[in-house]
């Protein structure tokens, strides 16, 4: 069961995925702040192009109530 309150799950080269019960502002805050990208630009939260066509965020299958997952992508 996710319990904590931020978790990255997955990462690629240009993308991210965390699990996270915080605000989108500080889950993007705190992706930036753990997993810099490197580059010029910032991990922003992804379109449904980038997420082919998903929901993003969409609600934790362990948690559901209190955790999303967002895809992040630079």
């Amino acid at each position: 069961m996710a319990t904590d309150e931020f978790r990255i799950l997955k990462t690629t080269l240009v993308a991210v995925q965390v699990c996270s019960s915080l605000s989108l502002e500080e889950t993007t805050k705190r992706i930036n702040d753990d997993l810099p990208t490197g580059i010029d630009s910032t991990w922003t939260l992804g379109d449904r192009v980038s997420c082919k066509g998903a929901d993003n965020p969409v609600a934790c299958a362990e948690c559901p109530v209190t955790h999303k997952h967002y895809v992040f992508t630079c």
